[in-house]
């Protein structure tokens, strides 16, 4: 659907299709296409289209990774520049470090010699899918309790991550770190894929990370 949007951005390519269109003479009432227009510039590539077809058009989202939520990814990283963050693409952080119950700093793959500072830190790495969890031993010591033997039962294992506090303040041995949070599913204690909840689950708990850390 990216790759859709790249070559439709362009006008001559958005005319092409916008001919094709009109050279079905449909007899419905409106046209549904998939919404692969404008990772840029959205409302005036749509309102081209729009123009050009001698039909009404609406669009229907495509499965991720979705136009219109790459789109929605690329405006809130333009204004977290304006505000003057800063947005690392394709790092990793590799390392952080706790002095007492803070982490201090963290390191990452491509800043191996600058340490980045932070009065809170958030941790929404993900689940196994994404690498943001990790499997070892010490998770369930009893092998054979990280599975269900039945396929489409939920299984134990989806369950594992990291633990918090009621403020989703993350916790290492039981110690909790005061300015560290986790949200979305790296989060133990829940099955997204069972449930089939991640979007909603990593919404509502980085809004409830964002307040409690807006609230100190």
């Amino acid at each position: 659907a990216t790759n859709i949007a790249k070559y439709l951005s362009d006008y001559e390519n958005l005319a092409e299709v916008a001919e094709a269109i009109n050279s079905l003479n449909a007899s419905g009432e409106v046209i549904l296409l998939p919404a692969v227009l404008g990772l840029t510039q959205q409302a005036e590539t749509i309102a081209r289209l729009r123009k050009l077809v001698r039909k009404p058009i609406e669009f229907v989202a495509t499965m991720p990774p979705s136009v219109p939520g790459t789109h929605i990814q690329m405006q809130l990283i333009k204004r977290l520049q304006q505000l003057g963050g800063r947005y690392f693409r394709s790092d990793t952080v590799k390392n952080g470090k706790i002095v007492g119950s803070k982490v201090a700093s963290v390191e990452t793959e491509n800043l191996a010699d600058e340490l980045l500072l932070a009065d809170h830190y958030v941790l929404c790495s993900g689940s196994f899918q994404s690498r943001g969890l990790r499997s070892n031993y010490e998770a369930e010591k009893n092998r054979a309790d990280w599975h269900a033997d039945y396929v489409f039962d939920a299984q134990p294992y989806m369950a594992f991550g990291v633990k918090t506090d009621e403020k989703l303040h993350a916790t290492i041995d039981g110690k909790t770190i005061e300015n560290l949070y986790a949200a979305g599913s790296v989060l133990g204690g829940h099955n997204s894929i069972k449930l089939d909840d991640a979007t909603g689950v990593a919404m509502l708990t980085a809004l409830e990370v964002a307040h409690n850390i807006l609230s100190k």
